[in-house]
């Protein structure tokens, strides 16, 4: 069992420590984090919506953080900016790597390299030869040490009803990589039940198939602090409790709290699926999937 948050702070301050090297250390190498800013389309055609991808590509044995990076480490942070009037959805986050960083510290996020997807849809009408687009990003690349680093990436489209296809193999390739919404025919498991008493929620899922190293990621608000953390898998049962308290009382309780179930799909190949879990009500309905919301620029940092 591991506590969320509690030990948050004086984990990032270890982190952040060994973001100066000791003597004797190898020194830091340029370019360990590079990020790249894609569309798949060449063009914006009024009304149609496309993808913006924040491509990183990241050096071998070095990893970045995830939404929500864990026991440890700083999330990975994406603001967008776009003219007055286009639609900015959430940040699509692939199913991160789990992996145990120096003090057996859990942290979730992303080896080799990612791509982060970004969907927006442009006003049905406007008067502009051209889109300029902005991303903000910042992030937190670690190995022996830990290098903070940011970015920001611009670009440029034309817009025109003739577009045309980009990077199509690439968007493809990560969008197979996206845990899958809850609440859709390829859900791999459905809710049976959930109760709350005394702060302490159970939530008990049932796999349409027994499921192989089932792992249970919650991302839990800056905000909130989870305890007695468990998950445990029996057949084609998976049972998970824990106990959520807010840092400030004074707050409300979210109304919900994002979290991923991951498993192996098939020998090797690892999945997930969103797991989506009210926090005002155990009652509730599990919510429908984020929609598109209207916004000149929107965080990305899974707030």
């Amino acid at each position: 069992m591991r506590a969320f948050h509690a030990c948050l702070i004086p984990a990032v301050l270890t982190l952040l420590a060994l973001t100066i090297p000791a003597a004797g250390q190898p020194e830091i190498p340029e370019g360990i984090v590079r990020g790249e800013l894609i569309c798949d389309y060449r063009a914006v055609e009024p009304g149609q919506p496309f993808q913006l991808g924040v491509l990183f590509q990241i050096m071998p044995e070095w990893h970045i953080y995830w939404r929500y990076p864990g026991d440890a480490g700083l999330p990975t942070e994406v603001r967008l900016e776009l003219p007055e009037g286009f639609e900015i959805g959430p940040v699509r986050w692939p199913v991160p790597d789990i992996f145990m960083q120096p003090g057996d510290i859990e942290g979730y996020g992303y080896s080799s390299g990612t791509l982060l997807l970004i969907p927006v849809r442009p006003p049905v009408a406007f008067d502009a030869p051209s889109v300029p687009i902005t991303v903000h990003v910042s992030w937190l690349s670690c190995l022996e040490v830990c290098v903070p680093g940011r970015k920001t990436l611009r670009m440029e489209l034309p817009v025109s009803e003739n577009r045309s296809p980009a990077h199509t193999a690439l968007f493809d390739e990560w969008v197979e990589r996206l845990p899958l919404p809850y609440g859709t025919p390829e859900t791999p498991f459905e809710i049976r039940d959930v109760s709350v008493e005394n702060s302490m929620f159970r939530i008990h899922l049932e796999w349409k198939q027994s499921p192989r190293k089932v792992q249970w990621i919650p991302a839990p608000d800056r905000d909130l602090l989870l305890e007695q953390v468990q998950s445990i898998t029996d057949g084609r049962q998976t049972r998970l409790q824990f106990r959520v308290e807010r840092v400030d009382p004074e707050k409300p309780f979210p109304d919900l709290m994002h979290s991923l179930i991951v498993y192996e799909s098939t020998p090797g190949n690892i999945s997930g699926a969103e797991l989506p879990v009210p926090l005002k009500s155990a009652q509730a309905p599990f919510p429908p999937r984020e929609g598109l919301t209207q916004a000149k620029e929107k965080e990305g940092d899974g707030s």
